[in-house]
């Protein structure tokens, strides 16, 4: 789970039978980085960032997760994997 402050948490959460995994997600305010069997969450923040970043300054993904290398809080095989995670859904 990605948090918008630059916070980067493991943790384990349960899942009702009775809605998708990634429904449970957004109830949580985590965007889920796929529509299937999630297992990285980003806050709804994070992602509102990346997005005012992207269309007000024109900014790309990948200059954006390069960035986050220079916050000690996030892990650099996160970074590549974040990146992954978010070209993969864009060009499915």
């Amino acid at each position: 789970m990605l948090m918008f402050v630059g916070q980067q948490h493991k943790c384990k959460a349960t899942f009702c039978k009775c809605e998708e995994p990634a429904v449970t997600f957004l109830r949580y305010n985590l965007w889920p980085a796929t529509p299937t069997n999630p297992k990285i969450g980003f806050s709804l923040r994070f992602m509102e960032l990346l997005a005012v970043l992207q269309l007000e300054c024109h900014m790309p993904a990948k200059t954006f997760c390069e960035a986050l290398k220079y916050m000690r809080t996030f892990s650099f095989n996160l970074i590549a994997e974040v990146f992954k995670i978010y070209n993969k859904a864009l060009f499915e």
